[in-house]
């Protein structure tokens, strides 16, 4: 308490006192900078995002290929950064209404929700859980990934793809998921796209055909462009 206080022994001459007090405002101006260094060391920035934005599919049959799109029903994305640390964890849920599904031929479109089940099981639904991704390394990707690109590029922190946990049906599959096209927009909003690959197998569904001689190959390409707008900021 004698570097906090000064001395209070009246035999001390002023010169000691000074320098007393200089000992004690230099312990404390390290006390807190060390205390303010550690405070922003551990700040924690978790920002929630409501999105919207449209999934293609692609698939391909013995014919022809097609495609078809269906918007958003629900989007919701959490992502949370220790300052300053470039590292997020990112968490999302997402999901589409099968009835909604349009490939612009409704012959097709009818064996389609026939396949999902859509009046038993009328939404498809996805999640991706505490996933630790560098959201810059996207940030140049211009161009959409390649199916095989999706399917085997690390992209989180820990050298594995990012997982979205898709539910068709009463089925969930884990499915790895390329980002690409990461951009931070001026009104505080993200722009950000994503692709993967679905068998239509891995969720047992049996592809639809016409005439018993065309039909859907199992694999479907689908991606996704997102906009992401800020909804609720909290800092501790």
């Amino acid at each position: 308490m004698l570097c906090c206080t000064g001395s209070k022994d009246s035999n001390l001459n002023t010169s000691n006192n000074k320098v007393l007090r200089m000992k004690c405002f230099d312990v404390w101006t390290r006390v807190l900078t060390i205390g303010v260094a550690l405070t922003l060391a551990s700040t924690v920035y978790a920002t929630e995002y409501q999105g919207s934005g449209q999934v293609v599919f692609e698939g391909s049959s013995t014919l022809h290929g097609f495609s078809g799109a269906v918007p958003l029903e629900h989007l919701i994305v959490k992502l949370e950064r220790s300052s300053p640390d470039p590292i997020q964890t990112i968490e999302a849920e997402a999901s589409v209404s099968v009835s909604k599904m349009n490939t612009q031929n409704s012959g097709r479109d009818k064996k389609m929700r026939a396949m999902f089940g859509a009046d038993q099981w009328p939404t498809i639904s996805g999640r991706i859980s505490q996933s630790k991704v560098d959201l810059d390394q996207f940030r140049g990707k211009k161009s959409q990934p390649t199916p095989r690109e999706t399917s085997a590029s690390p992209n989180t922190t820990t050298g594995e793809p990012l997982k979205l946990a898709l539910t068709i049906r009463n089925k969930t599959v884990d499915l790895p998921v390329q980002l690409w096209g990461f951009q931070e927009l001026p009104d505080g909003s993200i722009s950000i796209a994503m692709s993967f690959n679905v068998s239509l197998q891995s969720f047992q569904l049996k592809p639809p055909t016409v005439m018993g001689l065309i039909r859907v190959a199992d694999l479907v390409r689908i991606h996704a462009e997102l906009v992401l707008r800020p909804i609720e900021t909290s800092q501790p």
